[in-house]
């Protein structure tokens, strides 16, 4: 054990991305599951679907949905967008990511187990849905099967809040071609007490990642990767130290970033519910690095304005349901058009 990982992030900050999962039962028995996914834009602006994207909240979306917990198993899922990228406009021809929210009966009575992901993403659309929402609900359902082996009782007792996990992604510019990002993961699990109790009554136990990653934008690869996790109960609340594994993560340095990561990342921890938080904290680094970026290039502007384009800074084809080949915005797209690529 050793002292505090601190996360001493250096340069310009450039964006951060804040995901929440959490579980309470209701006053009616009901298990109920939110989630919320938020990226705020730190710099500059993005020229995109003729119009200027500003710093700022870019995307604030949400799910809910109800848990059996003796079956493991989501219901009822819904997905809403408070902020979305694309509201409806004459480009867009009336269509928005909005399109893509809503209730999902393709999730219903899905079984949280090791397919999970792979068919979340089929009954999402994969690249037809929304990436960020498609992110969420997978990063939900992955929590609550990691929360429900780790704890009991969720099918019974009183209207009480159970687990709550914090996920924040912090990216900044240190250098020239250079990207470093700050994870910071924290599961709290809740413990029962009386309707008003001392606010530590209410604990039972916490679980702590700290992740900082080097990102070499000349080949996008990683560079740097130190790890910190914490584990603290009520028996050891003031003892609990922290254990670096930077050795457990040292196979995934000088790896491309893309094309293949997650699966370097699952073949890395072949006993993934042991290691369950340590690798979405790490399969949350590249969707968070593609939104870091949209903010890292500051001639982006300068290039839309030196070009006929409606469009601007377009997406990759087939990334997303407004960016699919047989959509509006694609079909905007003219041959002068900047592509917005990783690197860029």
């Amino acid at each position: 054990m050793s002292a505090a990982m601190e996360l001493n992030l250096s340069g310009h900050p450039l964006h951060t991305r804040l995901q929440t999962v959490a579980a309470r039962r209701d006053a009616a028995g009901t298990v109920v599951v939110e989630a919320g996914h938020l990226d705020l834009r730190k710099r500059g602006f993005v020229p995109v679907g003729a119009d200027l994207q500003a710093s700022g909240i870019v995307h604030d979306m949400s799910l809910r949905a109800t848990l059996d917990p003796q079956l493991a198993c989501l219901r009822d899922v819904e997905t809403a967008m408070r902020t979305p990228a694309f509201e409806r406009s004459e480009l867009t021809r009336g269509e928005t990511c909005r399109d893509v929210a809503g209730r999902h009966p393709a999730l219903e009575s899905l079984p949280l187990d090791g397919g999970t992901s792979r068919a979340i993403a089929g009954a999402m659309n994969g690249v037809r849905g929304c990436s960020h929402i498609l992110a969420l609900t997978q990063l939900a359902a992955s929590t609550i099967r990691y929360a429900l082996d780790g704890d009991t009782g969720w099918d019974r007792g009183p209207e009480r809040r159970l687990f709550h996990r914090t996920l924040v992604i912090d990216g900044s510019q240190p250098a020239d071609r250079v990207i470093e990002i700050a994870v910071q993961l924290n599961d709290l699990f809740f413990a029962p007490a009386a309707p008003v109790a001392n606010p530590m009554d209410r604990f039972a136990r916490q679980y702590e990642l700290r992740l900082l990653a080097r990102i070499d934008l000349d080949g996008v690869v990683v560079r740097g990767l130190e790890l910190a996790e914490r584990r603290r109960g009520r028996e050891d609340l003031d003892t609990a130290g922290w254990r670096r594994r930077d050795a457990d993560v040292a196979g995934l340095l000088a790896a491309p970033f893309f094309g293949g990561f997650a699966a370097r990342v699952f073949a890395h921890f072949p006993q993934p519910e042991r290691d369950r938080p340590l690798i979405d904290g790490l399969l949350a680094l590249a969707p968070a690095f593609i939104q870091i970026c949209a903010c890292f290039s500051e001639d982006w502007p300068s290039r839309c304005m030196a070009v006929d384009t409606l469009v601007g800074i377009g997406g990759i084809p087939d990334a997303c349901y407004m960016w699919r080949r047989d959509g509006a915005l694609h079909a905007s797209r003219k041959r002068s058009d900047p592509l917005g690529k990783v690197g860029d």
